[in-house]
Parts: C-alpha cells; structure tokens; sequence
C-alpha cells in the first residue's frame, strides 16, 4: 500500500501497517530531513526491519541526490532476510510506477558463503576458502597457467577478469543465493562480482565487520562517503564488535607454529636464491608496486587488509631494515624472540603500549618501531613473491605481524594484556569480550545443524583444552572505530528491539543523535507476561549471586521452578544460565537432587555447549522434539550462540523463557576486562558498577527477546533472581517489557508464578478476530491518514500559539512604569478611603482601574508596530534601516503626545479621590 508520512509517498509492502511502525518510520523521516543520528530501540517481532527499508527506499525515490544505503546486520542469514524485504519494497514501488531511483542492491559476504567453485566451497572454514582460492587466483598462478597449460585456475574468476563490470549486475536487489545462482548461470565468480557491486549499487547488505573491522572493509572497499545512510540491526552488542575488530591475540601455540614457518620461508628463500635469482632481486619494487595499486586491484592475491584504520595506515617507505627478504626473516625472528620470552615469565599483566616497546627496546635491541609497522605487508610481498601455497598455514605468523603492527600504531585507548598463565582454556571460549566474539565472523551464518554433515561422517567434538596463556592487544575505546564511520555518513541508525538503556550508547560510541527513543508494543491483547520470580515453595530467596549461588535450598528452588514450569508449559521452554561453568554445575546437582529425571518426565531435556556444532545438533533434535508434541527444555548461556546469534524460538519453540539470575561478566579472572573497564571510568565517565549493570541487563533483555517474534506470538518471561524486583534493575528492562510487568508480579513465590501462568495461557488459546485487532494493533491507510491529519492539526495548534507568542507586545519601559504607578496609587487611595461610603469608593476605584486598562490597550496599540519593524533589521539596507527607525522614533513621539493627556486625567482623578478620602 501507499501511505503518507509527513509528506513522504511511502511504500510499505503490506495491507496493514502496526501503530508503533507508523512512529518509527516517522521519527526515522524526521532524522534523515535533519541529516543526523538516531539510536532506537524498536520491540521484537514489530517489522522494524521492513519498516526501515520502505521508508529509506521511498525516501530515494524522492531525493534529488544520489543517496546509498549501507545496512549491516549481525549473521549472514539476517542479510538475507532483509532482501527478501528490499525486493518486496522494490516491486512495490514498481507497482504504482513511482521509480525514479533505480534500486540496485548487493549483498557482501566471504567467499565462504559466496563461492561456487566446488574445490573451494567444500572446505570446512572461510579461512580455508580464502587459502584455497588464492591458491587458483593469485597473479603468479595465472602467468604460469599460460605458459603451462596443465596448472590449474579457477575458470569462474577467468570469466570474471573477460567480464566488463557494468555487464555484472543488473539492476534490483542481489542476495548471496541470488549471485550463487547468477554466477552458476552466467559461470563468473559471485564472490568478486560482489566487490564490484561495492562501488555500483546504491543498496549494500553485509554484516558489521565489512564496514568496521579495517583487515576487511579495506579489501571489499566499503568506506562511507557523504550522503549514505548506515544501518546497524540488531546492535545490542556493537561496542564490544567495535573493540574486537581493532583487538589482536596471540597464544603459545601460536608462538610455536610462528617458529615452524619462519624455518619453512628461510628455507623457500635458500631454494629460490639457486632458480629464482631475478624474481627475488625484484621482490622490493613489485611489493612496492602492489602497496601502491588500491588493495582492490590486486585481484586473488589480497586476502586480508591492514589491520588498523584506513587513516592510521603508514604510507612512508618501507624501512632499509626489512627491504631484503633475509634481513626481513632476521627481524621476524628477533620480534617473535621476544614474544616468547613474554610468554616464558608466565605471570599475568597489563601493560600500556608504550611501556610494552620499551621493554621491547631494552630486551630485543629494537629501538625503531618503524619496521613493525610494515610488517603485514612485507609478509604479503614475500609470501606471492616465494609463490607460497596453501597460505592458511602462515595465520600465525600473519596475527603476529599483526600484533607488530598495531602495538606500534595505536597509544591511546588500547592495553597489552597478558592473561591465562598456566591454566586450560576450554574449546571455543571466548577470548576477548564473551557478548559478540560467539556471532562475529562473517563467514559464520549460524550454528551448523546435523544435517550439516552427511551420513557416516562424524561429527566434530570439543576438544579437551589448550594451554591458555594469551597475549592480547586489547582496544578498550569503541569510538577509534566508530567515528570513520560516523565523520563519514549523513546519517547513522542504530536499532535493535533490546538497546535498553539507552543512556549508554551515545556515551560510549562517541554519537550525538538528533534522536534517542524506546517504542511500546501496541496489543489488541497482551501477549507477553513478564514475572519476576523472587523466592522458591520453601519462600527462601533465589539468587545467583556468588555467595550464595551454590547453596542447596537456591539450587533447588531453581530446579523447582523449572520442574513447575515444565509440567504446565506447553511445547518448548529456553533457560539460560550467567555462564558455561554455572550451567555444568547446575545440571550436576539436579541430577544429584533428582530434579532432571522430574523434569525429564514432562519434557526432553537438551543442553548448549561451546561447540558450535554439538550445539547445532542438540538445537535440531529440540525442535523435532516441541514439534512432535513431547515439548523440550534448552538450557543455555547468556551471551552464547543460542541466546543472540540465531533466531530458532519463534512460535511454539519458545513458549516460555527463563533467566536463572543476573548475568554479570565475572570480572575476577579477565584482567583484559578490568583494563576496559579502567578505561572506561578514566574516559567516559561511567563507574564499573554502572557499565557491569548496563551489560547485565540488555544481555537480560535479549534472552527474554526470545520469547516474541512477531505480534501473533504469545509467551512468558521469567526472571528467576530478587535482585530483578530491585527499581534500579527494573527501570533498566526495554519498555516493551517494562509496560507489560504488573506491580503484581515483582515479587512471586514459585506458586504465585504458576497461578498466574494458568489464566494467561487459557486467554492465549483464544483466537483474537481480526476485526478486534483493526484499530488497535493493526492500522490500514485510513488510520495512516487520520494519524497524519491529527498530527498536522497539533502541529498547527503549536505553531498558532507559537507565533501568538511573538507578536505578543510589550510596553515601552518608560509607560509600563506609569501603568504600574497609577495602579498603585489607586489601590492606596482605596485603602485610605475606608470611612467613606463603600459605594462610593468602589465606584471611584472602579473607574482608575477602567482609565488604567484603556491606557494599557491604547499603549498596546501603539506600540504593535515597533517590534516589527525591529525585526526587520537584519534584512534592510543601511539606509532602508535608518529610514524605519526614523518612522519608529516618529511613531513613539505621537504615542507620548496621544498618551499624555489621558495621564494627566487619571492624576487628577487620583488627587480627588484622595481629598475625598481624607
């Protein structure tokens, strides 16, 4: 349909639109006729994705400048959910003919995701992608194939290369399935026509690391520019993403896998100096023709991009030091020396970059950091100039140029952290910030299935640990990244359904949004009932804070509450724990308690581990199991793949959510975490109570966001700890929620939960007529139109009273002094009239007062002109200017001449009245 907001043609795809997308889409024209920012916070399940989108395209198509969309997502399968949606929008503004701008959309992903080749999309990961196809790409390889018929190339990256760009890409929207299909069709690589789209479409759909991480965007080339507008969805977490993508880690096998290569290239370099004498002596100026070439122009051989910020890359020539391949592997050797004697004093520590260098120059003799800051590049040089195969076995030795790199580069607002010493670090454990490390590679979708692998093939497991001593460079400022980002752009929306509290945001990413608001859900029936579970059957507190969170009567009260749940619940239930270890330990006591096999009697029980792939499997077998009519339980982690990283609990799935206690990142082993959290009181300002508290609870708010993923889903939230009946916790929920909590259900007993459980999912059961929600929860385009009319109505009603504001006049100074006079004097000659006849002095009194309030209207008069010809100043000539304030002094003499007479009468009066009186 074709609606009206504020002016704005806006084609929304769909018959009915909800009330709240109506403010949304409003509010979002507000912020893009101002060219600001905005930060808001929109409910899950309400469209916002498809409101976004009709409203920016419908805003192209009205816009006299070239406008592009970058939209930026968390996984791979939201990209292309939000295609779906751009093609939907397009064919709708195609239906009432009003394309003026063409919509051209592509989406970017890894090669991963993208390739077609099937002797490179078969490997396991994207870095075995990338490796393999640079391994039929790479510039070197294609010069040997033409003279050697029998080497092998990529025949869709040749059909690429024959290919003008313009012929690449038609016009309308291009998702990852799509160029899959395109590229099999035509027979050219999707992945690098992908890049070329960069440039070409004015609709671009990726995740988050494509424009923040700079190892990325500096290969597809997406940098913002004026007059784009940048969408982050689903943004919760996008500090922690900003501050992983300029982090860097190196652990001890690293170090040990760094030793092997640098063996294997001096090795490569002795073989090559007896056949390949010419290409090495030549191996300086081709590396610095390729530094020189735009970093997309180099084709295969470009996989990773510098690893800091397009405007800290160094452009200074490569130092003398590192320009011959031997003396480069001599520095290599030295640097990585000294990394491991770092890791050899096996005590923890946090070191300033400055301090790190200048242990660096007392131990290793490196006193010039210049070398370290062209270590990525000369590796690259060396690696294409040795014609290095499967490049995947040097990740090592590229994270530890990479740490050179940035240690050398950045000051400000980053710590070398050593942390782990001596300890095992279990499988797939997050190392950096546990809230966005579980989602953040782009080549990563969502967590593979066991369908995912055939028949007879097994299944990976975790492994048991490593050794977990870890070096990191940690970024603690997510403002380094995010203001190229907002320089560059016209307007930036940051937008998810749990941003709460949104105070934070604005700090901590150094934004200053035109706009920063929270939206409510709009029900025809209240479809979500949040209760706040305090205390168990035995009415002993339930919490899990850490004195008391493995005290039998809380473990058991847990278990209760979910044995109690699980026996009138229907379908499928989602508990999530603070982190793995609790988890575990849970489960272990309630197998001891007996409460599993309770719990096991009403629903199978499935539990999320770190590895990605056996949670996969138990996610799928979860599903069958609530759709075959047998119900389930999840237990999972807060801040894990399950709780934001995929979207699985949408509908019976999902009926009821439960979060077992606060989760609080424990900051007593994460000495990387006290260092931003350091930081964070030095230079923003916010205490480490304060940001711990804020984490806490919009990492809440996405678990219980599980619960609702559309307006006709229904289901429960359960916060399962006391301090969540706090006020301080509670102002701190979404306002969604916060509308939904009854005062009535803050502080509940195990069966004071279940009793109000019963009536709401017999309501639930009852199918709501679609007359009912008309109106209410769904609007068509007459409630646009009549929502439009109102507000234009008040808006005239505030400009009315507005402008009657301004020409409200003043009285000179000198006569509103008079004014005053007169009338104080005739309340003082009332007073001392008080033995006279009542009548008569409330007749005299009356009649000063009349003879004060003409005087009044009369300088009113008088005077209405005077302001605004003043006003008028600014747009007059010098000589126009003294001719007004010639007629304005003109016009205040006969004002003095007119009202001196009347003033002269009203003395008299007064003077009469007083002899009267006495």
């Amino acid at each position: 349909m074709k609606i009206y907001i504020d002016g704005l043609p806006v084609f929304f795809p769909y018959s009915h639109i909800y009330p709240e997308q109506y403010r949304y889409m409003r509010d979002l024209k507000g912020v893009l006729d101002r060219t600001g920012h905005c930060i808001l916070e929109m409910p899950s399940g309400t469209g916002k994705t498809i409101a976004l989108i009709s409203l920016i395209l419908s805003h192209f198509q009205t816009c006299s400048e070239k406008r592009r969309l970058i939209y930026l997502t968390r996984t791979v399968s939201e990209t292309q959910k939000v295609h779906a949606e751009i093609r939907r929008v397009v064919a709708t503004i195609q239906e009432h003919n009003a394309e003026t701008t063409p919509i051209q959309s592509i989406g970017i992903s890894s090669r991963f995701n993208l390739c077609i080749n099937p002797k490179v999309a078969c490997m396991p990961s994207g870095a075995e992608c990338d490796s393999a196809c640079r391994d039929l790409t790479a510039r070197w390889v294609r010069e040997k194939a033409v003279e050697t018929p029998d080497i092998e190339t990529c025949p869709f990256y040749e059909a690429f290369e024959s290919h003008v760009p313009e012929t690449l890409l038609g016009l309308g929207a291009h998702s990852l399935s799509d160029l899959r299909n395109e590229g099999k069709a035509n027979g050219v690589c999707p992945y690098h026509t992908a890049r070329v789209g960069v440039s070409r479409c004015n609709v671009i759909v990726g995740c988050y690391q494509y424009l923040l991480d700079p190892k990325i965007s500096e290969v597809v080339g997406l940098q913002t520019q004026r007059r784009d507008i940048v969408v982050f969805d689903e943004a919760h977490n996008i500090d922690n993403t900003c501050i992983d993508s300029l982090s860097v880690e190196l652990t001890k096998n690293d170090v040990d896998e760094c030793e092997k290569r640098i063996e294997e290239l001096i090795v490569l370099l002795k073989r090559e100096r007896h056949t390949a004498t010419a290409r090495l002596r030549d191996d300086y100026q081709q590396m610095r023709e390729e530094i020189s070439k735009d970093i997309q122009q180099r084709g295969g051989d470009a996989l990773i991009g510098p690893p800091v910020l397009s405007k800290d890359i160094i452009s200074a020539a490569i130092p003398g030091s590192i320009r011959r391949a031997e003396h480069f592997l001599a520095f290599l050797r030295r640097w990585l020396a000294f990394v491991r004697y770092r890791f050899k004093q096996d005590t923890p520590f946090v070191e300033s970059p400055s301090y790190f260098l200048f242990t660096l120059a007392e131990t290793a003799q490196i006193t010039d950091t210049a070398p370290l800051l062209h270590l990525c590049d000369r590796l690259q040089s060396l690696l294409a100039t040795l014609e290095v195969k499967q490049i995947i076995r040097f990740a090592s030795l590229q994270r530890l140029c990479q740490f050179g790199v940035m240690v050398a580069t950045y000051k400000d607002g980053f710590s070398v952290v050593m942390e782990g010493c001596g300890k095992l670090r279990p499988f797939g454990s997050s190392l950096l910030m546990p809230s966005s490390s579980s989602s953040s590679s782009p080549s990563s979708s969502s967590i593979p299935s066991a369908s995912a692998f055939p028949s007879g093939q097994s299944i990976p497991t975790a492994s048991h640990g490593e050794y977990g001593a870890v070096l990191r460079l940690c970024c603690h400022d997510p403002r380094l990244v995010m203001a190229p980002v907002v320089e560059g752009a016209d307007t930036v929306i940051i937008t998810s359904g749990t941003l709460s509290p949104l105070s934070m945001y604005p700090t901590l990413l150094g934004i200053t949004p035109t706009l920063v608001e929270s939206y409510s859900l709009s029900l025809s029936r209240q479809c979500a009932l949040p209760l706040i579970v305090t205390r168990g059957s035995d009415q002993l507190p339930m919490s899990t804070k850490f004195e008391v969170r493995h005290d039998y009567s809380v473990v058991r009260n847990f278990g209760s509450l979910l044995v109690t749940l699980s026996s009138i619940v229907p379908d499928g239930i989602v508990a999530f724990f603070p982190s793995y270890k609790y988890l575990g330990d849970i489960v272990s006591s309630w197998s001891e308690m007996n409460l599993l096999n309770q719990i096991y009697q009403n629903k199978l029980i499935f539990v999320e581990t770190p590895n990605a792939v056996e949670t996969g499997v138990a996610l799928t077998n979860y599903r069958l199991a609530c759709d075959s009519g047998r119900g389930g339980v999840f237990l999972c982690v807060s801040r894990g793949k399950v709780s934001e990283g995929i979207d699985c609990f949408e509908g019976h799935y999902g009926r009821c959510v439960i979060v077992f206690g606060i989760p609080f990142i424990n900051t007593a082993e994460s000495h990387s975490l006290k260092a931003r959290l350091e930081y964070t009181r030095l230079h923003f300002g916010v205490s480490e109570s304060e940001w711990l508290n804020f984490d806490a609870m919009r990492s809440t708010a996405q678990c219980v966001g599980r619960v609702l993923r559309s307006k006709d889903d229904y289901g429960i939230m359960i916060f399962a700890d006391k301090r969540f009946s706090l006020k301080d916790k509670r102002a701190k929920f979404p306002k969604w929620i916060s509308a939904a909590l009854s005062s009535a259900h803050t502080n509940l007993s195990t069966e004071a939960a279940s009793v109000a459980i019963m009536p709401f999912l017999r309501e639930m059961a009852q199918t709501v007529p679609f007359s009912a929600q008309l109106g209410h929860s769904l609007w068509d385009s007459s409630h646009v139109a009549r929502a439009e009319e109102e507000r234009e109505a008040e808006r005239k009603r505030v400009a009315l009273g507005t402008e009657e504001k301004k020409r409200e006049p003043l009285l000179p100074e000198k006569y509103a002094a008079a004014v005053a006079v007169s009338s104080a004097s005739a309340s003082a000659s009332a007073s001392a009239s008080a033995s006279a006849s009542s009548a008569s002095v409330g007749q005299e009194s009356t009649f000063s007062e009349l003879n004060s309030a003409q005087i009044a209207e009369q300088a009113s008069f008088s005077t209405a002109p005077a302001p605004l010809l003043s006003s008028s100043y600014s747009s007059l000539s010098e000589k126009d200017e003294r001719k007004v304030k010639d007629e304005v002094k003109e016009e205040l003499r006969s004002f003095d001449m007119d009202l001196e007479p009347q003033l002269d009468e009203v003395k008299m009066e007064q003077s009469n009245v007083m002899l009267s009186g006495s």
